[in-house]
């Protein structure tokens, strides 16, 4: 498979199918394993909340923005936001409940806010509402199709 690049759709812009999408594979609590190497940048490892952090469920937290395949239009990347103690919190999540960077909101480094094309929103429109259609006939649940990236990341 080749280099695929991504799109990141903010919680507010993104099609509803992919917020929809988004919220049902992130369904119910899980536990994350938070690494050192998980915070940028690594110093707030050591005052980082791990044990509220790794407490992950969906409910506390608010969906940020969601990374897609540019090619696919499937969701590869989360990103989630929550105040512990006055500070916000945020992770992203890759397939598998990968975390790829932990950080806060005020450390965040900034990205730059790209215009989608009307095109590509109505494309991941259509296609996270195809596969929604397609999980809700699935009794389980689970993506049996999703395929691995270059990166190792897989695609939702």
């Amino acid at each position: 498979m080749g280099k695929y690049g991504t799109v990141r759709f903010t919680a507010d812009d993104a099609p509803p199918s992919l917020i929809r999408r988004v919220r049902f594979k992130f369904e119910g609590p899980r536990r994350l394993k938070l690494r050192p190497r998980d915070f940028e940048p690594r110093e707030l490892g050591r005052a980082a909340p791990v044990e509220t952090l790794a407490a992950f469920d969906p409910a506390d937290w608010t969906l940020a923005a969601v990374d897609v395949r540019d090619d696919a239009g499937r969701f590869v990347r989360t990103v989630w936001e929550r105040d512990v103690d006055g500070t916000v919190w945020r992770i992203e999540l890759g397939f598998r409940d990968a975390v790829h960077v932990v950080t806060t909101a005020a450390a965040a480094a900034p990205r730059r806010s790209r215009r989608i094309d009307p095109g590509f929103h109505r494309h991941v429109e259509k296609v996270n509402a195809a596969l929604m259609a397609a999980d809700e006939t699935d009794e389980t649940g689970d993506d049996d199709e999703a395929e691995e990236g270059e990166d190792g990341s897989t695609e939702r």
